[in-house]
């Protein structure tokens, strides 16, 4: 039906309309009953492990788990939410493809900024790696995070994910020892010889962690724009900025 032809277009070239299909999937899901977000959500997981599957239709479905784990999570099992998290979890170590990396950060990113994630907290060991017990942790994600954060990839993106999914985490969840971990995080991330967008997104996440307050602009400060209520008419945002 209308749904099967929606979710094609998560498997298109174009990075754009994947995000913005995986964000109507979402808004969709708030009307869905239990059963029916579900069968979504355990659709795109069976998409995912398929290896046949391509990068493009891998990304749709990472994109689409991340938004619909978030914006569903009043009809969804916590069960079914942690499989979506565990599977997240697993893509963002994907270094063959690191474009599944980047939109499994995204992804986890989006759900931690609805709510706190549906796995323990755990403990970080002293060694800066997460301590799984029976299971991901959210101490072990931000292990992870950071690990991509310090890495040697060419590829930008998958650091402006991966900043942004940790500014997430502490929007909901205000934990001390999470709120550590992440900024221990970004701030060794900004003490490395990187590109300027990249330490202006560092510095957009600090500011989430530090205040627990959701990111201002739909697009993040490492494409170097403004929040939107600083643009002028003609979607001028320098000009706006001189102005302001």
């Amino acid at each position: 039906g209308k749904l099967q032809w929606l979710e094609s277009f998560l498997f298109c070239n174009s990075e754009e309309t994947r995000e913005l299909v995986a964000s109507v999937l979402g808004q969709i899901a708030l009307d869905m009953t239990r059963d029916q977000a579900s069968g979504i959500i355990t659709r795109m997981l069976s998409l995912d492990k398929d290896e046949s599957a391509s990068v493009e239709q891998r990304q749709g479905c990472l994109l689409a788990l991340g938004y619909l784990a978030a914006s569903a999570a009043k009809h969804l099992e916590d069960s079914m939410r942690s499989a979506v998290v565990a599977r997240l979890f697993e893509a963002m170590g994907d270094s063959k493809r690191i474009e599944i990396a980047t939109s499994a950060c995204r992804a986890i990113g989006l759900v931690g900024l609805d709510g706190a994630l549906p796995v323990p907290e755990g403990a970080m060991e002293e060694d800066g790696k997460g301590a799984v017990e029976g299971g991901v942790t959210v101490m072990h994600i931000v292990s992870r995070l950071g690990s991509i954060l310090s890495g040697k990839e060419k590829e930008s993106k998958v650091y402006d994910a991966a900043a942004f999914a940790i500014g997430s985490l502490c929007v909901s969840c205000r934990s001390e020892s999470l709120v550590a971990a992440c900024l221990d995080k970004l701030f060794a991330a900004s003490k490395l010889q990187r590109v300027e967008e990249l330490q202006l997104c560092v510095g957009e996440a600090i500011a989430c962690v530090a205040g627990a307050r959701r990111y201002t602009a739909p697009s993040l400060l490492c494409q170097l724009r403004l929040p939107s209520a600083y643009e002028d008419h003609a979607k001028d945002a320098e000009k706006a900025a001189e102005e302001w």
